[in-house]
């Protein structure tokens, strides 16, 4: 809840929220976490136990000028990996939303995952929607995506992978990321 100093207090009677890095780990108060942790101690019906959420915070637990004893978090949001790609002494960046469009555009296509590896190549994994061919669907979305990179000027390899989606320990997948 928000309080009038613009703080955003953290109701601990309701919810744990576990600020922690990349692999997990809690992250000590004042420093940025990679994302959070989250349990909702209120819900008895569906109860979510230490959800992971891909928003970066900065906990403090000092007290606030507004007299609330509650911890509060300096909210970061959510922070995509911008991709850069390299080509004739360029370098140009590519937005997620970008390449999260080409796989919405993609008839059939039922997901994806762009994976940058090396400053000229990206690597694209994609599920299909039930009755549509993969390998045409495949095409259309590299297609789709070769557009993008050709109308900004950059040569850039498509590499369509049969591999499975890259997760995080936790299952879930990041759409658009680099590896290399």
């Amino acid at each position: 809840m928000s309080c009038p100093e613009g703080h955003l207090h953290v109701n601990i009677d309701w919810i744990i929220l576990e600020p922690v890095d990349e692999d997990n780990r809690p992250v000590p108060p004042g420093a940025l976490s990679n994302g959070v942790l989250l349990t909702n101690l209120a819900n008895f019906v569906q109860p979510v136990i230490r959800y992971r959420l891909t928003d970066k915070v900065i906990w403090h637990d000092e007290s606030c000028d507004c007299g609330l004893k509650l911890p509060f978090v300096e909210l970061h949001g959510r922070e995509e990996e911008i991709l850069t790609f390299e080509s004739q002494d360029r370098k140009v960046p590519i937005s997620p939303p970008v390449m999260m469009l080409a796989a919405l555009d993609t008839d059939g296509c039922n997901g994806a995952q762009f994976i940058q590896r090396a400053p000229d190549k990206l690597e694209v994994r994609w599920d299909v929607k039930h009755g549509f061919n993969r390998t045409e669907v495949g095409e259309k979305l590299k297609h789709y995506i070769q557009s993008v990179f050709e109308k900004n000027a950059l040569c850039v390899e498509v590499i369509l992978s049969a591999e499975p989606f890259v997760r995080t320990k936790g299952g879930k997948y990041r759409a658009v990321f680099r590896e290399f």
